[in-house]
């Protein structure tokens, strides 16, 4: 790098203005500054040999051998162009993917494409380590078939049932709205809805849904996107909470809940009772399913608390495999939750039609109201 100064002073005669809190990973990095004041480019000098160097080379070689990659990310940019003139937010949407596949490529970032500290320290759906990205276009393609026994009626109407009761006559939002399973019914009834999930991909399939168009959609992670204005429900279902795999993040989720309610809103979760009363002394590992379509099994550690699902899918004669990382909590523990963001817990629920939850029942539909 003993030629960055000289490079750096040229392109200042030019408008570029050096970034240090861009620096990391042998990269140098500056902005280029519209007369508008919107940043029209990004230009990056590079170590030759170093974490950021060697990141970009082996996503480079990602893209090479993967037709299918260079298909998305195509796609991704042309998206992300149209919906962002500005080029900071076009690039922290588009490297979501770009972790992704140097994952799935077996190269574990070291530069500015790692997750941030932030992020880690959270937990969330994009700073969750090795599971990073995984409701991302792979996933988000299957889900749904995947899932079919989630969007049966007999589980869906009376989840949707109850939400529109609890929402009332005023506005609804769903944390990680995903493809809409429950949220495009509940705004069919009427329900002012909005949504947030980190996805694109899953928001992309969500879009192409009929009856879409009723609800917000927006970009972001459940533990800090805001929505603007009041809502009398916010909710969270099929075991989300987990996919925030830190204490720290769950809180923020419950926190970020409080935020958008109104004084007497409430904020519905949707989660299973980890089955530790399955788990001989000793054991860690639960089966979950063995059919034709594959197996899956969970991981136990009850120390960290963490949750891995192993999920194996048979299709067209090969074995995909579709890890996940979760951290558990017990219905006590997010009552606590909830307390320390300014909630109470109002009524839990085994199920949505409110049938009784004992020491037997393997799910709870837990409801607080903020005071």
């Amino acid at each position: 790098m003993a030629t960055a100064p000289a490079c750096v002073a040229a392109l200042t005669g030019i408008d570029y203005r050096r970034a240090p809190e861009g620096d990391f990973g042998g990269r140098v990095f500056l902005r280029r500054v519209a007369a508008d004041g919107r940043v029209s480019h990004h230009l990056s000098l590079a170590e030759h040999g170093a974490a950021y160097w060697l990141d970009h080379l082996a996503f480079r070689e990602a893209l090479r051998a993967n037709p299918e990659l260079r298909s998305r990310s195509g796609g991704l940019k042309r998206r992300l162009a149209a919906k962002h003139d500005d080029v900071e937010a076009y690039t922290r949407a588009k490297t979501l993917l770009v972790r992704e596949a140097l994952l799935a490529a077996g190269h574990t970032p070291r530069s500015g494409l790692a997750a941030s500290s932030d992020e880690r320290a959270l937990g969330t759906l994009c700073g969750m380590g090795a599971d990073e990205g995984y409701f991302g276009e792979r996933v988000a393609a299957v889900y749904d078939a995947h899932s079919t026994g989630m969007f049966d009626s007999s589980v869906v109407e009376p989840a949707v049932d109850r939400l529109a009761q609890l929402a009332g006559d005023g506005r609804a939002l769903e944390f990680a709205i995903g493809t809409g399973r429950i949220g495009l019914p509940l705004a069919e009834r009427g329900v002012a809805l909005a949504g947030i999930d980190n996805s694109e991909a899953m928001l992309e399939r969500l879009r192409e849904k009929p009856g879409a168009e009723r609800i917000e959609v927006v970009s972001g992670d459940m533990a800090t996107t805001r929505v603007a204005g009041e809502f009398s429900l916010v909710y969270l279902v099929f075991n989300t909470i987990f996919n925030l795999t830190t204490q720290d993040g769950q809180v923020a989720c419950f926190e970020n809940a409080a935020a958008h309610l109104r004084s007497g809103g409430r904020f519905v979760i949707e989660a299973r009772v980890p089955e530790l009363q399955r788990l001989p002394l000793g054991q860690t590992v639960l089966p979950w399913r063995a059919d034709p379509g594959g197996l899956s099994f969970y991981v136990y550690d009850v120390v960290t608390q963490r949750l891995s699902g192993q999920h194996f899918y048979l299709e067209e004669g090969r074995v995909q495999p579709s890890p996940i990382e979760m951290r558990y909590a017990w219905p006590a523990e997010l009552d606590l939750m909830a307390r320390v963001a300014g909630m109470r817990l109002e009524h839990r629920w085994a199920g949505w039609r409110g049938e009784p939850f004992t020491a037997l029942s393997p799910a709870h539909v837990s409801v607080y109201v903020k005071a």
